[in-house]
């Protein structure tokens, strides 16, 4: 095969859900050999009658009344929004303790404030009322002076003064509310800064007391009045915590949205004789099954910002024995990223450094024969040795923009798509492939 004729078919892979796993950010897919299918797109529906529904091309499609298994694929049965929160549908998530080293890790994009909480878990992953749900327990206890968790929801949305957007999430508390005595709690905030003039927050006020024991929707629409380019966050949970008071409470997230205009749309698919709910959550990053030992990791995202934090990670590879490979910052302060490396213990400090900048890239990550490439933009842009040759427990999770270690270690970027191939692909289908 000649090298045109692999990069055709390399493309095709691409476009075909091909590879070992292909995902699908923006939809929360993930396709891969063993079938596992769709992450939140699957809705199991039952129906008395036959139903008939339109797609977004004006295409209509009759589905038959039983209760197979179908995909709202950008079925157009309610208004067609954008949502410009990403992993709504809960990608990434992993149950355990977030903090302090767990093997948690909460949806790709979403984090907390690490100099507010002492715990946080990820409780449980499932759904109600159709809607995939996240159980996050947040643990504090106030020492010398007031704190303020917050959990935020998928990164920053970037917007223009005078543009009006509306943000909404469902959420509840599951057992005994926080007795603290500012008893009153943000369900929801859209935090509104501006490099030029500085911030202000748009919230929904309620007492913890208040919160029912009913899966609620909270929304509020607002206005952009910053200057320049606005970002905006979703805050889910917002507490005032006095110094000597503590909580832990647990509270169930589902659907947060946000979308330009001054409405709420409905984030579920309705229609008349038409009733669904989430299928299970699909864990998409465990590749432990396939015990490779190369591989090829093409990925496409729009590089927003690298954060505040030293050592912010692009993508990372964890397995056993505390084998990372990371694709990372270098500093708080530059714009320079870096290959690291750490199998067993053994280090591999010798970094490329690699010039890097915001945008849209398209990145191709290959291991084999003891060294690790980066291809960036139709460039190999790094090389890294390996302290010893590829194990196949080395590569069992892949992290997607957030650390396996410490989730506040994140760059702020929107992931599109991923492709991992079991194989190590030629530097001259690499260099094709992201240009």
């Amino acid at each position: 095969m000649s090298v045109m004729d692999a990069v055709v078919a390399a493309k095709l892979h691409l476009e075909q859900h091909g590879g070992l796993v292909n995902f699908d950010f923006p939809r929360d897919i993930v396709a891969d050999a063993a079938g596992k299918g769709h992450i939140v797109d699957e809705l199991d529906y039952t129906r008395a009658s036959e139903t008939l529904m339109v797609d977004a091309s004006g295409v209509y499609h009759t589905f038959p009344p039983n209760a197979v298994a179908q995909t709202n694929l950008g079925m157009k049965v309610s208004p067609v929004i954008t949502n410009l929160i990403p992993s709504t549908g809960l990608q990434g998530a992993v149950v355990g303790e977030v903090t302090n080293g767990g093997v948690g890790r909460l949806p790709t994009g979403w984090g907390y404030q690490a100099n507010w909480v002492d715990q946080v878990f990820v409780v449980a992953i499932g759904s109600e009322n159709g809607l995939p749900t996240i159980d996050i327990r947040i643990v504090l206890t106030a020492v010398g002076d007031t704190k303020y968790p917050y959990i935020y929801m998928g990164h920053p949305t970037v917007g223009a003064a005078g543009e009006a957007y509306t943000a909404s999430l469902y959420r509840k508390t599951i057992g005994d509310k926080p007795d603290v005595s500012n008893g009153s709690s943000v369900p929801l905030q859209v935090a509104e800064s501006s490099t030029i003039d500085g911030s202000i927050s748009h919230s929904v006020i309620q007492s913890f007391n208040d919160e029912t024991d009913e899966l609620t929707r909270y929304d509020t629409t607002y206005t952009l009045t910053k200057t320049g380019d606005i970002e905006q966050l979703i805050r889910s949970f917002y507490a005032t915590v006095l110094d000597g008071e503590s909580i832990d409470t647990t509270i169930r997230f589902a659907a947060p949205q946000l979308e330009i205009g001054s409405y709420a749309n409905d984030p579920v698919m309705t229609g008349e004789g038409v009733t669904g709910t989430s299928a299970a959550i699909n864990v998409s990053d465990d590749i432990s099954e396939f015990k490779l030992t190369q591989l090829s990791l093409y990925t496409e995202f729009n590089l927003l910002s690298f954060g505040e934090i030293q050592g912010s990670i692009i993508l990372e590879f964890s397995g056993a024995n505390s084998n990372l490979i990371s694709f990372r910052r270098l500093d708080a302060s530059d714009n320079i990223a870096y290959i690291d490396v750490e199998q067993n213990a053994e280090f591999s400090f010798f970094p490329t450094h690699i010039p890097i900048s915001t945008g849209n890239l398209k990145t191709l990550l290959t291991i084999s024969d003891g060294k690790v490439k980066i291809f960036i933009n139709g460039v190999l842009a790094g090389t890294q040795l390996l302290p010893r040759l590829s194990r196949d427990t080395d590569y069992a999770q892949i992290n997607f923009g957030s650390s396996h270690h410490n989730n506040a270690e994140q760059i702020i970027a929107n992931f599109k798509k991923s492709v991992l191939y079991g194989i190590a692909l030629d530097d001259a289908i690499c260099v094709e492939l992201t240009t």
